[in-house]
């Protein structure tokens, strides 16, 4: 087989791998903004409940899901979003410097009794 012929040959599989995707596996957004990802998809990807995965939106304007670990029960609760916009409000006051350090315990004691 020519080497022209092998690259069109595995380009055009993958046009068409990727076409297949794209008709295969749809979902519709529900009106809490869930999307459910088909079974086939979950399996392949090796996700299910308590998965977490990175959202990004394209510069082409498209929806990323990107898989990246799984949430343990236990700590569920800080993945949720009233826990991750505290978590986004702490860094904003670290990064404008609204923050006191204390060296001790017992400094930090102290620091309730001062006005």
């Amino acid at each position: 087989m020519r080497k022209g012929t092998r690259v069109a040959t595995e380009t055009q599989h993958s046009e068409s791998s990727r076409q297949a995707r794209s008709d295969e596996y749809k979902t519709v957004m529900n009106a809490q903004g869930d999307l459910n990802i088909p079974r086939e998809l979950r399996e392949a990807l090796h996700v299910g409940e308590h998965s977490l995965f990175e959202v990004e939106v394209t510069p082409e304007g498209e929806l990323l899901l990107r898989p990246c670990g799984t949430i343990d029960p236990d700590q569920a609760w800080f993945w949720t979003p009233e826990w991750q916009e505290g978590e986004r409000q702490a860094d904003r006051e670290i990064a404008e410097g609204r923050v006191r350090r204390h060296m001790s315990d017992e400094e930090f004691l102290r620091s309730f009794e001062q006005p």
